[in-house]
C-alpha cells in the first residue's frame, strides 16, 4: 500500500478483496461513527474494507439494515452496526436522552432543542469511541460525524491514549481520522 496521504490510497486492491472472500475479518477496518443512512459505510465496504458503524438514531439503523444495497455486506459479515450514542470518557450513563426527527431518519441530535423542531425524545445506550477501538481493533480510518459529540469521541480517544501511555502500554490510534463538527466555536 503506498504511503500517500488520503483515503483513496487505502482502497483494498481487487486481488486482495477477492482473496478475502470468506475471510472478511482479515480486511482492514474502518470505523464509521455517525453512520446516518450508511452511504459512507457502503462505500468503504465496496472498497473491500470491514466496517464497524455506530449510529444513535434507530430509524437510520433500521433503514441501513433493511436496505437491499447493504444486504450482501451483512450476509458476509463485512459490517457490524452498533446502535449507540457517543459519550465522553467521564460519562458513565448507560443510556442518554436522544432526539430524533420522525420524518428525517438521517437527522438526530443529543441536544434537546431538536424537540422544538418536532423531534421526539428517546433513550439510547451509550458507547465511548475508545471502547469501540478496544473491542473491534485499530482502524486504518475512522470517520466521526456526530456533530457536538465529535469532541466527546476525541476526548475518549485522548483519555485512552493517556491512560495506556501512563501504564507503559502501546496504544495505536486510528491511522487516519476524519472529523465533522457542527459549529466552529466548539474547536476554539
Amino acid at each position: 500500500m503506498p504511503k500517500v496521504q488520503g483515503l483513496e490510497h487505502l482502497a483494498v486492491s481487487t486481488a486482495l478483496a477477492e482473496g478475502l472472500s470468506g475471510r472478511v475479518w482479515d480486511a482492514p477496518l474502518v470505523i464509521d461513527v455517525g453512520m446516518g443512512l450508511g452511504a459512507d459505510a457502503r462505500y468503504y465496504m465496496q472498497q473491500g474494507f470491514r466496517v464497524v458503524a455506530v449510529e444513535a438514531n434507530p430509524r437510520a439503523v433500521d433503514a441501513v439494515l433493511s436496505d437491499p444495497a447493504t444486504s450482501p455486506f451483512l450476509t458476509k459479515g463485512q459490517i457490524n452496526v452498533l446502535h449507540a450514542a457517543i459519550v465522553g470518557p467521564n460519562n458513565n450513563e448507560a443510556n442518554i436522552p436522544f432526539f430524533v426527527l420522525p420524518q428525517r431518519p438521517e437527522q438526530s441530535k443529543s441536544l434537546s432543542w431538536v424537540a422544538l423542531d418536532g423531534g421526539k425524545e428517546i433513550s439510547v445506550r451509550t458507547v465511548r469511541c475508545a471502547d469501540v477501538l478496544r473491542v473491534h481493533g485499530q482502524p486504518v480510518y475512522m470517520k466521526v460525524d456526530v456533530e457536538f459529540n465529535t469532541l466527546d469521541c476525541l476526548a475518549s480517544l485522548h483519555a485512552e491514549a493517556t491512560q495506556q501511555r501512563a501504564a507503559n502500554r502501546v496504544w495505536k490510534p486510528p491511522r487516519l481520522l476524519s472529523l465533522e463538527v457542527e459549529a466552529a466555536e466548539l474547536v476554539e
